[in-house]
């Protein structure tokens, strides 16, 4: 299932990661995560999309704390997108987001769906 490993940078601190291919998790195209200190990624997900993401999951899991984490750290990590690729990065990020949203729909993770929901809105808006 692994396709790659590697060490991402942020604030300061290395996370390993690695890239695991899409059936590991096919119900939700394009899945990240952060489990005990590893990112893990698709590898359907663009390689040049990959650095942002895993900022915004690092940002919102570990960085920040509260009620709007998620949208905080998806304005800073579309921040952090060169312009020449925002356009496509935006839809991306909202396509992802839609599917999170039916991911976990049927959860019992009412904060957390409504950080999800919170984020897809905003996405819906640029």
């Amino acid at each position: 299932m692994k396709v790659e490993e590697g060490i991402f940078s942020e604030g300061g601190v290395d996370y390993p990661y690695v890239v695991l291919r899409q059936e590991y998790e096919d119900r939700l195209p394009n899945f990240v995560g952060l489990l005990s200190g590893r990112l893990m990624i698709s590898d359907a997900t663009p390689a040049e999309h990959r650095p942002y993401i895993f900022a915004h999951e690092i940002i919102c899991r570990v960085t920040l704390a509260g009620r709007g984490r998620c949208l905080k750290a998806l304005q800073i990590e579309l921040s952090r997108v060169p312009e020449e690729i925002k356009s496509a990065y935006v839809q991306f990020r909202r396509e992802f987001f839609e599917g999170l949203v039916r991911f976990y729909a049927d959860s019992d993770c009412g904060e957390f769906k409504l950080e999800l929901q919170t984020s897809l809105d905003f996405l819906r808006t640029l």
